[in-house]
């Protein structure tokens, strides 16, 4: 079993070696985190995060609120390195972390519709909100339909 489990359908919720763990940094590191895990497959540029996160910003202030929010986030996960990042992209070590996310996911590709229902506890990341960044939470979703996780108009149905 891994250490860390993220539960993002309905609440976020966070475990460290079974402890709960959700008062985990700031809403923006939240977002982040949510962000990553939506998004596994590939390693994110640093400037495509800060300008997601804080489209509001300048470039330097964007980034450099990203290099917090990416220090905030390791030292919440010690000693665990979830994050594997460089000076150009960031992205989520698999090997240290299990989501509710990314087990339905799974199951829905080997066709297991029901054990993927039983994982779905509600809407993605219900109730989360940033108030000064409409475009971050219009983004905010999961497509079931599909079957794959994308950040789109919210349309969950079963």
């Amino acid at each position: 079993m891994k250490p860390i489990t993220i539960n993002c359908f309905g609440t976020l919720h966070i475990q460290i070696d079974g402890q709960e763990k959700n008062n985990l940094a700031t809403d923006r590191a939240r977002a982040l985190l949510a962000y990553l895990i939506a998004n596994p497959s590939q390693p994110h540029r640093r400037e495509k995060l800060a300008a997601f996160l804080w489209p509001e910003r300048s470039e330097s202030a964007a980034r450099q609120n990203l290099r917090k929010t990416l220090s905030r986030l390791r030292q919440g996960f010690a000693p665990y390195k979830v994050l594997v990042s460089d000076y150009k992209t960031v992205r989520l070590d698999p090997q240290q972390l299990q989501t509710d996310l990314w087990r339905c996911e799974a199951l829905l590709s080997d066709g297991k519709l029901d054990q993927a229902a039983a994982v779905y506890k509600g809407e993605f990341l219900q109730g989360f909100y940033l108030t000064d960044s409409t475009a971050l939470m219009n983004g905010f979703c999961w497509n079931v339909n599909c079957g794959t996780s994308a950040w789109c108009k919210p349309s969950i149905c079963w």
